[in-house]
């Protein structure tokens, strides 16, 4: 059963009007590869087909002071980027720009920059609830903590230090999250698991043979 999550009806069917548009979830926890795997799956896919959008942007900003905020399950806009969506393809639009450090959405566009076309791939550890298919990518806890860990090396960021708080996000959102459709190994090749996902969506959504 999907998400109880209104993103209204009018957006959603505008959203798939033409019958040719795919949008694909890539959800599971922090430090599972889901961002490689989006970047991975467009390269193979090509720009003139594929956009990745970085999800987590559309994050809804903290309301309270840190120490209660990051205490609780991340929540996404839904209905913001249903709107997103729902633009013509080729349209070229952007994600919020968001400040991570004081999780603050600073404007409503500005961010990173994406153009809407047939395969939409989102990725972030809750799926979209209108999404055509949802990928769950799994990989063991132990090597999720390295990965932030090396990830905050490079960024010069401490979100190791909100573990905690990611994992209860991705707790949460296997409370209310529909069945999986496709589960890959996130400790298997990167361009391995982005050939095998491309080939799934190809027999899984014949408009894609095109």
């Amino acid at each position: 059963m999907r998400a109880v999550i209104d993103v209204g009806a009018t957006e959603r069917d505008s959203l798939h009007q033409s019958g040719s548009r795919v949008v694909l979830s890539i959800c599971g926890p922090a430090g599972a590869g889901k961002s490689h795997l989006a970047k991975a799956l467009c390269a193979l896919l090509g720009p003139e087909r594929c956009t990745r959008v970085p999800t987590d942007y559309f994050a809804l900003p903290a309301t309270e002071p840190p120490e209660t905020f990051f205490t609780k399950p991340l929540r996404y806009d839904w209905s913001f980027l249903t709107r997103a969506l729902a633009l013509p393809e080729g349209s070229v639009t952007s994600t919020p720009d968001f400040d991570f450090g004081r999780f603050q959405r600073i404007a409503d566009t500005g961010g990173r920059p994406f153009t809407i076309r047939r395969i939409m791939v989102l990725d972030a550890m809750e799926p979209y609830p209108s999404s055509d298919a949802t990928i769950l990518l799994s990989v063991p806890e132990h090597v999720r903590r390295d990965r932030i860990v090396a990830r905050d090396e490079v960024w010069k960021t401490r979100v190791r230090d909100r573990f905690h708080h990611l994992d209860a996000t991705w707790a949460h959102a296997q409370t209310h999250m529909p069945p999986c459709d496709l589960e890959l190994d996130g400790t298997e090749p990167l361009d391995a698991n982005a050939e095998r996902l491309a080939n799934w969506m190809v027999d899984r959504f014949p408009v894609l043979r095109a």
